[in-house]
């Protein structure tokens, strides 16, 4: 799963996805590009002791109690979505106020 420079992936084995963000390293640096380990983590869901042992990758690990953010959601394990909805529509009250509240015109707006 990705959207231009973000991307999720999923893998059956945690080898998996050393060999996968491998592969991503690689064809990133074709095209002149870079993976940004500050804004990464890898996550193994199937195995939680997996999440504490040696990462052979330099993407750091989360753990299942940790949460992380794509595309500025929150996502893990032990999220509370009950009140999700709530969430999201006091940040689209926010930005809608900010929004109105500017000096632009109202074509801008």
């Amino acid at each position: 799963m990705y959207y231009v420079d973000d991307l999720v992936i999923y893998t059956k084995k945690a080898g998996d996805l050393d060999i996968a963000l491998a592969d991503i390293e690689k064809h990133a640096a074709d095209f002149g590009c870079k993976l940004n380990t500050r804004k990464s983590a890898r996550f193994h869901i199937g195995q939680p002791e997996a999440n504490d042992g040696e990462n052979t990758s330099n993407v750091p690990t989360i753990t299942l109690r940790e949460t992380y953010k794509y595309l500025g959601i929150e996502k893990g394990q032990t999220i509370d979505h009950s009140g999700m909805w709530e969430k999201v529509e006091e940040a689209i009250l926010d930005k809608t106020v900010l929004i109105f509240s500017s000096h632009l015109t109202f074509r801008q707006k």
